[in-house]
């Protein structure tokens, strides 16, 4: 049963005060549908707070509804390429669960507080090494979602048009409440970085060996 949260109308972490109305805390996922269809009983705007990262007033709602949702914090599954999760699961968490398993993902989160719900629709930026992957979001491969209207929704990584606008909807488009991500076993990652990194030298030492011009493309080669 979803619970009411008696919360001061101060600020909040990140020094930005929110005044809603009513602040829930969502133990299940279904009962969030209830609320975003009871405009009565749970006025709107409705706003979702997963780790309460935020540090603008997009999750404000002031005379609206909040709804905090760290208390969907199970890691569901654990597949052959991927792990799946609820939207309240810290990044961290995650990341230490995997570590556990000699398991990692595929890029290294730098946030370690933001929760997968927020991950799987903003763009975080990664260093990337190689080409491929290069933000957070793209390793979601599978996302559990509630609609605006209420309605409940799984969109897989074969719907590549509505995943790659859900990556980065900032949760515009719906609740997310469960999500599927990519990861990898211990080394796999470290593995092709250092066949990136001797690929890019042997170019390098080539061009050096070409004179004055090699030199200067070689610069770039290994930038």
């Amino acid at each position: 049963m979803v619970s009411k949260v008696n919360r001061s109308p101060g600020a909040d972490a990140s020094g930005v005060y929110r005044r809603p109305r009513l602040v829930l805390r969502a133990k299940r996922f279904e009962e969030i549908p209830a609320i975003l269809a009871n405009r009565k009983t749970y006025p709107t705007p409705v706003r979702m707070v997963g780790a309460d990262y935020s540090q603008t007033r997009c999750v404000g709602g002031d005379g609206g509804t909040t709804v905090d949702t760290s208390g969907l914090d199970k890691i569901l599954e654990y597949g052959e390429d991927t792990v799946r999760a609820q939207a309240g699961v810290r990044v961290g968490t995650l990341a230490r669960a995997l570590a556990e398993r000699g398991q990692e993902l595929l890029l290294t989160p730098e946030m370690g507080n933001i929760s997968l719900g927020a991950l799987a629709v903003t763009t975080c930026p990664q260093a990337s090494h190689t080409a491929g992957l290069a933000q957070l979001s793209s390793l979601v491969t599978e996302l559990k979602l509630i609609t605006p209207q209420g309605k409940l929704m799984t969109v897989l990584e074969r719907d590549r048009d509505l995943m790659r606008v859900l990556r980065s909807s900032f949760g515009l488009l719906g609740v997310v409440h469960e999500g599927g991500v990519a990861r990898a076993a211990f080394g796999a990652r470290q593995d092709r970085l250092s066949r990136a990194f001797l690929e890019g030298f042997q170019r390098a030492l080539f061009l050096h060996r070409r004179g004055p011009r090699g030199i200067a493309a070689a610069h770039f080669a290994v930038r």
